[in-house]
């Protein structure tokens, strides 16, 4: 599998570590893309992956799924793109959620271009779901809670309901 990563902070370069170095996954980080072109290049020649400031010559590489691991700023104006060119996603920033329009313009982008989006339970997940309950959801609307939600899967978290509740209301 081909995975391509969108940031170049601490997640992407834990990502890389883990998938490249460890290999713990089964693929390969081929590409990132971001901004930040010293730390860029940096992961870029530690890991063995091309490092790309061009979202287009990203995402017309052969890419089978995306991570975004930069910030909710990005993950609103770059995970639209990804999805629009047919590439599944892992959507690390889920606080971009927390606009309900553009929550459902991606899930029907996603169903129309046959495109899964994924994401993340446990801590990033959470820090997200608590940022989504400061904009006014409620358990049961959070994205990574609700279960209506087509095309967005999630983990069953060993934490008990009053733990999420706590931090998503």
């Amino acid at each position: 599998m081909n995975i391509g990563i969108i940031g170049t902070g601490n997640i992407a370069s834990y990502l890389l570590e883990q998938i490249n170095q460890y290999q713990q996954a089964d693929g390969r980080v081929i590409a990132i893309f971001g901004r930040n072109e010293e730390m860029g290049q940096q992961l870029s020649e530690r890991f063995e992956a091309d490092f790309y400031t061009d979202l287009q010559g990203f995402l017309n590489l052969p890419l089978d799924i995306v991570v975004e691991a930069a910030t909710v700023e990005a993950a609103g104006i770059y995970v639209k793109d990804v999805v629009e060119h047919q590439k599944d996603l892992v959507v690390g920033s889920i606080g971009v959620f927390k606009d309900i329009a553009f929550l459902e313009e991606l899930k029907s982008l996603a169903e129309a271009k046959g495109t899964n989006i994924y994401l993340p339970s446990g801590a990033i997940g959470r820090v997200g779901c608590a940022a989504i309950g400061e904009s006014g959801w409620r358990l049961g609307t959070c994205p990574n809670h609700d279960p209506k939600i087509s095309g967005i899967t999630r983990r069953r978290s060993r934490r008990r309901k009053s733990d999420f509740r706590r931090l998503c209301v």
